[in-house]
């Protein structure tokens, strides 16, 4: 079973220009929210829960 490239399985000529174009924007989308998703972790995670705790604002 030999490995096909995924570009050689498609023809894209089979979709509209607007199909993939929102193909495209999609992935970009789930893209950004994913890094949003993992920024907003990273920022919680340096977040000094403890030291926080003992103030009152």
């Amino acid at each position: 079973f030999a490995k096909v490239g995924l570009m050689s399985e498609l023809d894209l000529s089979d979709y509209a220009y607007s199909e993939i174009a929102g193909f495209y924007i999609l992935l970009n989308l789930k893209r950004n929210v994913f890094e949003a998703i993992n920024q907003c972790k990273q920022t919680y995670e340096d977040i000094d829960w403890v030291n926080l705790r003992q103030k009152r604002f």
